[in-house]
C-alpha cells in the first residue's frame, strides 16, 4: 500500500507551496503555513504581495502647503497644539508633519473624552496618548504635555488655554489637527473665554504664500493663535464620503466581549476582520473587549468554518452592519500580520471604527483585514481595567 499525502498549493496561481528557498515558486514563511488549516485557502508570497501591495497601513496626508507653514513654525519656535480625537487618532500620524515639529513646545489636546467608556482612566489616557506621540517620533511627549477635554463648544479650556500661555513665550501659536478632531470646538470655546488684551482684532485670511485659509486670533501685540485647516483622513473611515452612520460615536462608547478561537475569525461588520492566527495561551483563543459604535455588528467566527468564503458572503449579502459599497470582496482588502513583541495588554485598532483590547503574549500573531487604504494599528491598551480586590475575610 501507499500513503498519500495532500499536496498543499496557492489558491491563486496553484503553485505547489514551499517553505524552504525564498528564491523558488510556491515559497511561503514556515510560521504563515504551519498556522492555517489544511482546508483553508492560502496564497504564496508572490501572489500575496501581488493582491496586498500595501506594504504597511495607510498613513494620513498632507499638503505641501501646510508642511511650508509649518517650516516657517520651525523656524521661529512656535508652539504647536496638537489635537486628536481620543477614540480614533492612532492613525492620523504624518512623519513629514512630526519631523517638522518635534523640538517645538507642544500641548497635546485629546478630544472626545466625555465619549470615552466609563472605566478609562484620565492618567492613563494621558499617559497612553503621550505614549502614542512618542512611537510616532515625538520623542519628548509627556503625560504632563496632555489635556483631557469634553466634546462641545462650551468645555471648559482654562487647562489649555494656560498651557498654551505658559509656552508660548510670546511666539506664534499653531493649532494642528486631523479633520473632525475637535479643532472647531476647541476654538468656539476658546474664543468664548478669551480676552483680547492687544490692540488687534480676530482676522481669516490665507496664511502667508500658501492658499490655506487661516483664522488669526492675537495673544498679545507680537503674536497670533493660527488655527490651521484639518490634516487629510483619507486613510479613514471617517475620511470617505458619507461614511456608514453606524460608526460615528455619538454618545459614551460601551465595552462588549468577544472570544475568539485560535485560526477563528471576528468579523467587524462588513468592513473588517480580526483572525488570532498564532497563540501561544494554553487556551488558544482571545478574549477582545470591543470598543465601537453600538450598532457596529459584532461576530465571533469558530475555526470551523471556512473564513475566507464566509466574510465574502457576509460582505456580498450585507449581511452585518456597517458596510460600504466600495468594499465589495476581500480582494479589495489590505491584510496585515501583527507580531506582538510583548506580554500585556495590547490593542488593535481600525481608523474611524474603533479598537479591540485583549491580553497579549510576545510572539503571538493577529491578522487584520481592512478595505484598501484604510489603516490599521497595534498598540498598548488605551484603557487598563483594573482587577477588583477580593473582600478581605
Amino acid at each position: 500500500m501507499s500513503i498519500i499525502t495532500s499536496v498543499r498549493r496557492c489558491y491563486h496561481c496553484g503553485k505547489v507551496l514551499q517553505d524552504k528557498d525564498p528564491q523558488k515558486e510556491g515559497y511561503i514563511d514556515p510560521s504563515a503555513l504551519v498556522a492555517v488549516r489544511t482546508n483553508q485557502m492560502i496564497l504564496c508570497q508572490e501572489c500575496y504581495e501581488e493582491l496586498h501591495p500595501n506594504a504597511t497601513p495607510a498613513v494620513a496626508d498632507v499638503s505641501d502647503e501646510f508642511l511650508s507653514m509649518l517650516r516657517d513654525a520651525k523656524k521661529e519656535g512656535a508652539t504647536i497644539v496638537y489635537l486628536v480625537d481620543l477614540i480614533s487618532f492612532e492613525c492620523s500620524f504624518n512623519k513629514d508633519v512630526l519631523d517638522l515639529i518635534t523640538d517645538l513646545p507642544i500641548v497635546i489636546i485629546a478630544s472626545k473624552w466625555d465619549l470615552m467608556p466609563k472605566e478609562v482612566e484620565a492618567e492613563h489616557t494621558k499617559e497612553y496618548v503621550a505614549h502614542r506621540f512618542r512611537a510616532e517620533g515625538f520623542k519628548k511627549a509627556k503625560a504632563t504635555d496632555v489635556v483631557l477635554l469634553n466634546y462641545n463648544s462650551s468645555a471648559d479650556v482654562t487647562l489649555a488655554s494656560g498651557m498654551i500661555k505658559k509656552k508660548h513665550n510670546g511666539k506664534n501659536v499653531f493649532v494642528i489637527g486631523a479633520k473632525g478632531a475637535g479643532k472647531s470646538a476647541f476654538l468656539n470655546s476658546f474664543i468664548r473665554q478669551f480676552k483680547n488684551t492687544s490692540n488687534r482684532g480676530i482676522m481669516i485670511g490665507a496664511y502667508k504664500n500658501t492658499s490655506l485659509e487661516v483664522w488669526q486670533i492675537p495673544l498679545d501685540d507680537h503674536s497670533y493663535i493660527y488655527d490651521t485647516p484639518g490634516t487629510g483622513v483619507k486613510n479613514s473611515f471617517l475620511g470617505k464620503p458619507n461614511p456608514p452612520k453606524e460608526i460615528l460615536v455619538t454618545s459614551k462608547i460601551v465595552s462588549r466581549k468577544q472570544v475568539v478561537a485560535l485560526n477563528g475569525s471576528l468579523f467587524i461588520g462588513g468592513i473588517a476582520r480580526i483572525d488570532p492566527i498564532r497563540l501561544s495561551s494554553e487556551k488558544k483563543r482571545t478574549s477582545f473587549t470591543c470598543y465601537f459604535a453600538p450598532k457596529v455588528a459584532l461576530k465571533s467566527i469558530t475555526p470551523k468554518n471556512d473564513m475566507t468564503a464566509l466574510f465574502q458572503k457576509y460582505i456580498k449579502n450585507k449581511a452585518l452592519k456597517p458596510y460600504v459599497d466600495w468594499f465589495k470582496c476581500q480582494n479589495d482588502a489590505d491584510v496585515f500580520d501583527f507580531e506582538l513583541e510583548e506580554d500585556g495588554p495590547r490593542d488593535l485598532g481600525i481608523a474611524g471604527v474603533g479598537w479591540v483590547s485583549f491580553e497579549g503574549k510576545k510572539g503571538d500573531i493577529y491578522r487584520v483585514y481592512v478595505p484598501k487604504n484604510i489603516g490599521t494599528y497595534a498598540s498598548r491598551a488605551k484603557i487598563i481595567i483594573k482587577k477588583k480586590e477580593g473582600k478581605k475575610k
